[in-house]
């Protein structure tokens, strides 16, 4: 590990396993913040960690689940055109309660927001 991540995983608070694993949580964890500040990923940010710093390979990040790191189960495809990984227990983040079959299908992060909002019909 580099001395630029000497720091990760950032301890001591719940934060999904990504941001625990990022040089832009680390900073702002050592100034008292317990968010780094950039709107970077997530199922609700619907952004996928474009802005990620860290030892975590984009490989990786699409192959585990983003929130416990687990191996996923899913990929979910964000609005700016990054994937994420998603496991079976962290699906309900996602609006889903079970794996779609195929498990390679990919969900697109704006409408399962959308559709958490009430608004993918058109309301």
């Amino acid at each position: 590990m580099t001395d630029e991540f000497h720091k990760l995983p950032v301890p001591g608070f719940d934060l999904v396993a990504v941001c625990r694993h990022c040089v832009h949580m680390a900073e702002q964890h050592d100034r008292g913040f317990f968010e780094c500040g950039k709107e970077c990923g997530g199922v609700r940010g619907g952004r996928g960690f474009p802005l990620y710093k860290g030892p975590l390979t984009r490989p990786f990040i699409e192959s585990h689940c983003y929130v416990c790191g687990v191996d996923a189960e899913l990929q979910l495809t964000a609005e700016d055109g990054f994937s994420i990984g998603i496991c079976k227990e962290h699906l309900y983040l996602a609006g889903l309660e079970e794996v779609p079959v195929p498990k390679q299908v990919e969900v697109p992060i704006a409408d399962l927001i959308k559709e958490l909002e009430g608004g993918i019909d058109g309301s």
